[in-house]
């Protein structure tokens, strides 16, 4: 037997070639924390996976050890090189009903309901002879937790700490060329000639733990050419490395902690005059102030966010992060931070605007915002963007006019962007100026796929498709076992006789015509 680990990050890699894989010889893991294994096959494994699931085939059993017993298991199959069946029984290897999930050639990531048991055996079955990489986490355990706020003020640090300014409007950043540093019109000499661009950008936290973990900088390619970065460089305070990376003429400096936490480039001490330092070599083609402004938006790592309510433990597979759905994780969403160098840029607001927040409530997002004064102020304006460059309008909310009174308000996003997508505020004076807030980072999840009601159930539980239509949908009792019950599907709805069930809790496993396989808990009560 040749075993060669890798350890990375807490995670388990393998790559194992063994005989052949049934109930007395199983393929043996134990979680948490989660188990990944390279290369796997079911070539020379026989064909004796229990009925009613098998099919025509070779198949690989896997014996999942959950010591602190599990509610769901989540799987990563990836580079399959072939259609494949997989499902998980409780306790016994070779025997009990069981349902199976396809699953098609690539990569797939699955959740499994089980049944907090502490043995699962895992089978992966496929028709014809096929490689793929797997790996295995699961859901352990779920606490009621109240988590305080430990974000803290993070923001630029505009005392001026360090000098001289580029722009006296914005306190928080230096521009150095060839060694020199510039001021607002900034003239670059000689042009046509590589030379090296710096960007020292100041940030401040007093109050938390929230730091800085990226830069992105836009440069204009009628400004700028040639720009080149280094590829990596060490912390400037926490333990760790920032990569860049380029697509045309867009750099990202993301920075990695060495304790693999999600830390940003932030210890808490020094925190203030926090100085971000980054430089290019590039080539100067213009002086113009429009073609030489170069945007720039930091962002956090949104650590020390406030959380009440249920918080998983568990462990996901590696290519699964997002597994628990990030529920009581204390890590909230990113804050964004932006500016540009060589032009008006983001102006002061007219109000005093106390905060602007962002939320992500199921598949919407809620933004809010404080002000404790307002002169002159029309309307405000919430406008969203996929890229930070190209801005769109959610709403707008009429504003106070002039006023010392603090005020509260709010405009819910209903048709967010899925993924990444940032938010910021507009405020429009009664003359017609613009200006705007800083820019909020939020991540909108897949659009849930369905809802349940009644749940509790009595007599029947209806399953409403809120994309498409319903391919197929059972109950699973919690031993793992589907439960016989009068199914009736149309349309994009499916309705399960629950009046004969027993009172528990159940599974729902729904099937969407589309492939997608989703897993809700329900409970039935007469």
């Amino acid at each position: 037997m040749k075993k060669i680990l890798l350890i990375i990050c807490g995670v388990i890699f393998a790559q194992i070639v063994s005989a052949q894989s049934n109930c007395s010889n199983p393929t043996v893991v134990s979680i948490c924390p989660s188990v990944c294994r390279v290369g796997e096959t079911n070539v020379g494994m026989g064909d004796d996976a229990p009925a009613p699931c098998n099919i025509a085939g070779e198949d690989v059993v896997y014996q999942i050890n959950a010591p602190n017993g599990a509610q769901t298991i989540f799987l990563s199959i990836m580079n399959a090189t072939g259609p494949l069946r997989t499902w998980v029984t409780p306790n016994t290897c070779g025997s009990g009903t069981c349902s199976s999930v396809a699953v098609g050639a690539g990569n797939t990531n699955l959740s499994l309901p089980v049944t907090y048991a502490n043995v699962y055996y895992l089978w992966i079955d496929a028709p014809g002879s096929i490689t793929y990489d797997i790996c295995i986490g699961a859901d352990t355990a779920t606490g009621t937790v109240v988590i305080p706020n430990t974000r803290g003020n993070l923001n630029f640090d505009s005392t001026g700490c360090a000098t001289p300014l580029f722009n006296p409007a914005k306190p928080f950043f230096q521009v150095k060329f060839n060694g020199v540093f510039k001021t607002n019109p900034m003239t670059m000499s000689p042009l046509f000639a590589a030379a090296t661009f710096c960007i020292n950008v100041f940030f401040k936290n007093t109050t938390g733990v929230e730091g800085i973990k990226q830069f992105n900088f836009h440069f204009n390619p009628a400004g700028f050419s040639g720009i080149t970065a280094p590829a990596s460089f060490p912390g400037f305070y926490n333990a760790g490395t920032w990569f860049s990376s380029v697509t045309g003429t867009d750099w990202t400096f993301t920075f990695v902690d060495a304790a693999g936490l999600g830390k940003g480039d932030f210890t808490g001490s020094p925190n203030t005059c926090l100085n971000y330092n980054f430089c290019f070599t590039l080539t100067p083609l213009s002086n113009s102030p429009t073609l030489t402004n170069v945007n720039v938006v930091a962002f956090s790592d949104g650590f020390g966010a406030g959380y009440s309510g249920p918080r998983h433990s568990a462990c996901c597979p590696a290519p699964f992060p997002n597994c628990l759905g990030g529920a009581g994780s204390g890590i909230g969403a990113a804050s964004a931070f932006g500016f540009g160098i060589n032009d008006p840029g983001v102006g002061t607001l007219p109000i005093d605007l106390v905060e602007f927040l962002t939320k992500v409530e199921e598949n919407r997002v809620r933004t809010s915002w404080v002000t404790a004064s307002e002169q002159n102020n029309a309307y405000f304006t919430i406008e969203k963007s996929r890229d930070i460059e190209h801005w769109t309008s959610v709403g707008q909310v009429k504003g106070a006019g002039n006023s010392s009174m603090t005020l509260y308000y709010q405009l819910i996003d209903d048709a967010p962007f899925t993924g990444d997508s940032y938010y910021r505020l507009s405020q429009t004076d009664y003359d017609g100026t613009v200006s705007y807030s800083d820019i909020r980072k939020v991540n909108v999840h897949e659009s849930k796929m369905f809802e349940v009601y009644p749940n509790p159930a009595h007599d029947k539980l209806i399953v409403r498709m809120l994309n498409a239509s319903a391919a197929d949908c059972a109950l699973y009792n919690y031993l793992g076992e589907k439960v016989q019950a009068t199914t009736d599907v149309h349309d994009n709805e499916c309705v399960i006789s629950t009046a004969s069930l027993p009172n528990g809790m159940y599974f729902l496993l729904v099937n969407g015509i589309t492939g997608d396989v989703k897993t809700e808990r329900v409970v039935i009560q007469h």
